[in-house]
């Protein structure tokens, strides 16, 4: 027996049974159909060449023969393979096991010139997988939604063919059109604030930067600066707003009181500690 090309692993064998009955049609007929080659590794027939193997009578040699198309491996494998048994969103589902293939087919098409397709799903890796599986673009492009943005589960469910992919499609894009509610996340123990922000490090209070879910302590060194930063900057603001209103105004005693005031704040700020 020759090797397999791994691109069958996610095909499905024939049982020993239908290697029997094959067995007995070439024992009594022959070999009718070669077994097809790529690169020396079996592509399409490994039940017939496992049948000559196991089950035929003695003397009986398998016949090769070598691909010599453009299709790449995992193509190939699939457009022989699938069997038509299978639903069509099962047969869908078990090409996508190569969808970063198909892509990357596809993006190498486009930068030579190729157009990626006209199809109304779009791209041209959605309508070679649709080919390969024998399904409408329709199909294969509900089945990329599911593998694309779908949990495992539900990937499982239309393997399994539990589940159609139209079906599984529309509840993930059910699910994903679900407004989703904001967490409350109560109360800072530091400031009594209810208002939160989020970033890739964590929540943290809007107010004192405090981080949420972290015992009441005092604020961290880059918080203290940065306020105090603010205090300042907003101190000296105002101070150039009494400057320009006694542009247009007299200047009066009040003035003077107001700027002596925004000093001693000013002083207040920057030496708070």
């Amino acid at each position: 027996m020759k090797p397999v090309r791994p691109e069958l692993e996610v095909v499905t064998q024939g049982s020993d049974e239908r290697c029997r009955q094959i067995a007995a049609d070439i024992d009594e007929v022959g070999q009718l159909v070669p077994i097809l080659l790529y690169e020396g590794a079996v592509i399409d027939g490994r039940t017939r060449d496992k049948a000559i193997e196991k089950y035929c009578k003695p003397g009986i040699v398998p016949i090769y023969e070598e691909y010599d198309g453009d299709l790449p491996a995992y193509r190939l494998a699939y457009s022989l393979n699938l069997r038509r048994d299978l639903t069509k969103s099962q047969r869908a589902m078990l090409v996508l096991e190569s969808w970063d293939e198909y892509k990357a087919d596809a993006r190498k098409r486009m930068v030579s010139g190729v157009p990626l397709g006209t199809g109304a799903q779009g791209s041209r890796a959605t309508e070679d997988a649709a080919e390969d599986a024998g399904v409408s673009d329709r199909t294969m492009h509900d089945a990329v939604v599911v593998k694309e943005q779908g949990s495992k589960r539900l990937q499982r469910q239309v393997r399994d063919g539990k589940v159609s992919a139209k079906a599984a499609a529309k509840e993930v894009r059910n699910r994903k059109a679900e407004p989703k509610e904001k967490p409350d996340y109560g109360k800072c123990p530091c400031c009594a604030k209810t208002k939160w922000t989020e970033d890739e490090t964590g929540v943290f209070c809007a107010k004192c930067h405090h981080p949420h879910g972290e015992p009441t302590g005092g604020p961290d060194d880059d918080s203290v600066k940065t306020q105090m930063q603010l205090t300042v900057k907003t101190i000296e603001a105002l101070m150039r707003a009494f400057d320009d209103l006694h542009l247009v105004l007299p200047r009066t005693t009040e003035h003077k009181a107001s700027i002596a005031s925004c000093k001693e704040l000013l002083k207040t700020a920057k030496g708070w500690r």
